[in-house]
């Protein structure tokens, strides 16, 4: 059970990695503008259901959303802040080259303190670096 939920954290990391590395590639840098964008992960119990009576919706709620949406919202531009929740299952999962850096305690609405951390900026395009190809092989699958 333990390596499933480290497998559904690491692909949910991929997919925010590949978001910022195809985000931050957008403008060309000879513009002098350029995008980028934050994400946040957090793990746990959800309710999801179907909302709408003419158009249909499909949602999660959740302390688990409220909390990763807060990870974004209080992280950094071009890195992922995760909780202690998502660092505890990828720190020692071997597939998982990207280093997470101490932010320390995030002050959270409706939570307190959280510790949180952040994703090492260097490591955002590993991944990208195959073959010459922009779109990970491994990852590809899970942005249709």
């Amino acid at each position: 059970r333990r390596e499933l939920r480290q497998q559904t954290a690491y692909r949910v990391l991929q997919v925010a990695q590949e978001m910022h590395y195809i985000i931050g590639n957008t403008v060309p840098p000879q513009s002098g503008h350029s995008l980028a964008m934050r994400a946040g992960i957090n793990g746990g119990s959800v309710v999801s259901g179907i909302i709408g009576k003419t158009k249909f919706c499909f949602d999660i709620w959740g302390d688990a959303v409220n909390l990763a949406s807060r990870m974004e919202s209080t992280g950094s531009p071009k890195a992922t802040q995760v909780t202690s929740v998502i660092y505890e299952l990828l720190q020692d999962y071997p597939p998982c080259a990207v280093e997470f850096l101490p932010r320390g305690l995030v002050d959270v609405k409706g939570k307190g303190k959280v510790q949180s951390y952040i994703t090492k900026e260097t490591n955002l395009h590993s991944a990208f670096e195959q073959d010459g190809d922009d779109v990970p092989r491994e990852t590809s699958a899970y942005l249709l």
